[in-house]
């Protein structure tokens, strides 16, 4: 399977990152929005990073959202992967996007994902770990978190 490449650049999955566990993702007749939900089309590429605070794990997932029908306001929830990510060795950069208080996951492993999502786990250290995902048709995603032992997540997503 070929990677697709970026269309847009990178912007952060949360408006600011997130300091709490895995929030409830159930059908909802309000339209999915805010902070954690995108407008993107056939693939994601998705670079977790978090702020540390000396933690060594965090969770993330991508939730696809699709309406029921046309003449129906349902969204059914429509999960895409459920992933661990290891904290890794490399940080951002000052007065950047992740500034370097913020650390890229160095690995990624798989709590549940189908053959459409697939990891990018660096074999060389140091290096950051992404994965693309698949959106299946999904008319939006929404990417949560579960901080783990660390202080706080986020991730950059691109359209790909």
């Amino acid at each position: 399977m070929s990677m697709p490449v970026p269309v847009q650049a990178f912007q952060k999955a949360l408006t600011a990152n997130y300091a709490g566990n895995y929030p409830s993702i159930v059908p909802t007749a309000i339209e999915p929005s805010g902070s954690g939900v995108l407008n993107l089309r056939d693939w994601a590429l998705v670079y977790p990073y978090c702020v540390s605070g000396g933690g060594t794990e965090f969770s993330i997932s991508v939730i696809g959202w699709k309406q029921a029908s046309v003449h129906e306001s349902l969204w059914i929830p429509l999960p895409l992967c459920q992933l661990t990510c290891s904290v890794g060795s490399v940080n951002g950069v000052a007065g950047k996007t992740v500034d370097e208080t913020q650390t890229f996951a160095g690995q990624i492993a798989s709590e549940w994902k189908p053959d459409t999502c697939v990891l990018l786990n660096p074999t060389l250290d140091p290096q950051v770990a992404g994965f693309y995902v698949e959106l299946l048709g999904a008319q939006k995603i929404q990417i949560i978190f579960d901080k783990g032992d660390c202080t706080s997540v986020n991730a950059l997503v691109a359209e790909a």
